[in-house]
């Protein structure tokens, strides 16, 4: 880094961000994010990820699923060491997501040269990071020799350049001649409830790291000549992120793998909810009951007509997840954002899912077909019409009624291929020629489910399953299967009746559900009295994922509009 006289240090920041008289203050030299800013101006980032990615990570008891098997762990993940940008955090290593790569590759290519005046909004479900990745972003940026100003503190903002650190005083108003080179990157959360009114007339890019709640970047809308903010959306984390982020918690000697493993597929991955002590964990799960109790309200936020649907109170995070379905491809990452962004917004978990089905249960009717056709309306959350669809579903059959089924096709197995042919729902003609072949072979009937009393039974217990009556399971994660009935006929035939119920266009039935069946007391043992029955919620063409293992149960399909 070139050393540069008092003289001429402050002709370089004045250039940045205007005369010091505005509000701010140059560093000492003995200050450790000026200690910063001298060993990684102009030394790249890629450098030193080359060297970090040769290293042993950490302990394979963190590290949870097959790394060869997961998409997010690639190349472009690492531990960087560097100084936290607010001195009152614990951390000096960070773990450096392909995510947070590839996003800052995006930006580059589209603001590194073209930054006057424009602005990003990075955004994604709470608890994510998103904070982190600024740090990321500062030491790319030091590395790229670019100047760059950081508000993360509470009062205060940096400016790191090649004379040194300027710390920006909390009344400093931006000075719109001032460099077009110098971004401005903002933690939401060290800004007010909106963006700085006093930082709009920032010459270069703004990047805005914030909650994806509209209300927070509302004032960048109207920068001017800049336009509305791109919006860039991040997405979660793998499990073996989080095994790999645990070991670098200040609280890690309280984690171990079974524990991150039972919070990852219960409460969602998000390594603040993973990596929480005992106390706080405990208060997130009160949280989550408190979202369940106000689920009406959680839903209607979903429906609030806002940028690309993802208006929501904070307790609707407790029980939704964001995720961006366009995949940012790791050899050419700025291919999978460059485009706007096709949002998705699920429940959090099985778990959480399983629990807002069972609150729902507890609606009437009415309300539940209102807020299901309402949800139809908002594109990115059609996987949370799941809980309200199953729960009229459950409703309508233990109430009573008759459910007509056809059985599913599919084509017949060639030797040696995997995977096998899938099922296909047969209500509607197919476009393959053998497939119609095989639908018009198929076969329907129709049964009664009769006004019943209901069980919400542990896929862990085993009990007598009693004919005439619904069972419910507690979860249904392990299980794979929403209900089931087991019913006698006239002649003292049972037929055992389990139910699927999906909004979505493909299904995978769970390997195991045969052997959590079976050790129920009372379920025939020939598997050519099971009937599976996938209930769709409309009369669009399903899929079912082949299953050798379950090759001997009858599937059938039946729909149900609401």
């Amino acid at each position: 880094m070139t050393a540069y006289t008092p003289e001429e240090a402050l002709h370089i920041f004045e250039s940045l961000i205007g005369p010091p008289q505005i509000g701010w203050e140059v560093l000492p030299s003995d200050n450790p994010l000026v200690n910063a800013c001298t060993t990684y101006w102009g030394r790249p980032v890629e450098e030193d990820a080359r060297s970090w990615q040769q290293k042993e990570l950490v302990a394979s008891c963190f590290a949870g699923a097959d790394p060869t098997k997961d998409d997010d762990f690639c190349d472009g993940c690492y531990v960087m060491p560097f100084p936290p940008i607010d001195l009152t955090c614990e951390m000096t290593q960070y773990w450096i997501r392909a995510e947070y790569v590839n996003i800052c590759n995006h930006l580059d290519a589209s603001y590194l040269t073209n930054a006057a005046h424009k602005s990003v909004v990075l955004t994604g479900q709470p608890g994510i990071g998103k904070t982190m990745s600024i740090h990321y972003m500062l030491r790319r940026r030091l590395g790229q020799k670019q100047p760059t100003v950081v508000m993360m503190a509470e009062k205060y903002s940096y400016l790191f350049c090649e004379a040194g650190v300027a710390k920006i005083l909390p009344n400093y108003t931006s000075v719109p001649n001032g460099s077009e080179h110098c971004w401005l990157i903002v933690d939401s959360f060290a800004a007010e409830t909106t963006f700085p009114t006093r930082l709009l007339d920032w010459p270069s890019l703004i990047v805005f790291v914030s909650p994806p709640t509209p209300t927070r970047w509302a004032r960048l809308k109207s920068r001017g000549a800049g336009g509305p903010p791109a919006m860039v959306y991040m997405n979660s984390w793998s499990r073996r992120e989080i095994g790999q982020g645990a070991c670098l918690n200040p609280i890690s000697d309280e984690l171990n793998s079974d524990l991150l493993d039972a919070r990852y597929k219960d409460y969602g991955p998000i390594p603040r909810i993973c990596f929480f002590d005992e106390m706080d964990f405990g208060w997130h799960v009160h949280a989550i009951l408190v979202a369940l109790d106000s689920l009406e309200t959680c839903y209607r936020s979903l429906l609030t007509p806002t940028t690309i649907d993802t208006q929501a109170s904070d307790v609707s995070y407790r029980i939704a997840l964001i995720h961006r379905t366009v995949s940012v491809d790791r050899c050419r990452p700025t291919r999978g954002l460059s485009s706007p962004p096709v949002l998705a917004i699920a429940p959090l978990t099985a778990y959480i899912s399983r629990k807002m089905v069972l609150r729902l249960i507890e609606f009437e009717q009415k309300e539940l077909t209102e807020l299901y056709q309402q949800l139809q309306c908002v594109p990115s959350a059609r996987l949370m019409l799941g809980p309200p669809f199953e729960a009229y579903m459950h409703q309508k059959f233990l109430r009573g009624c008759s459910v007509k089924i056809r059985s599913m096709v599919r084509l017949p197995d060639k030797p040696n291929t995997v995977p096998k042919p899938q099922w296909h729902t047969s209500h509607l003609a197919l476009a393959s020629a053998p497939l119609e072949l095989c639908r018009k072979q198929s076969h329907s009937y129709e049964f009664d489910m009769p006004h019943s009393p209901f069980q919400v039974y542990s896929p862990d217990e085993s009990f007598i399953v009693l004919p005439g009556q619904y069972y419910i399971p507690s979860s249904s994660a392990e299980i794979g299967l929403h209900s089931f009935m087991l019913q006698e006929d006239r002649n003292g035939k049972f037929t055992l009746y389990i139910f699927q119920f999906t909004v979505t266009e493909s299904y995978d039935m769970n390997v195991r559900l045969p052997a959590l069946l079976e050790h129920c007391q009372g379920i025939p043992r020939e598997r050519n009295n099971w009937r599976f029955v996938l209930v769709a919620d409309d009369s669009s063409l399903r899929t079912c994922r082949y299953r050798e293992e379950l090759e001997d149960i009858p599937m059938y399909c039946t729909f149900f509009e609401m």
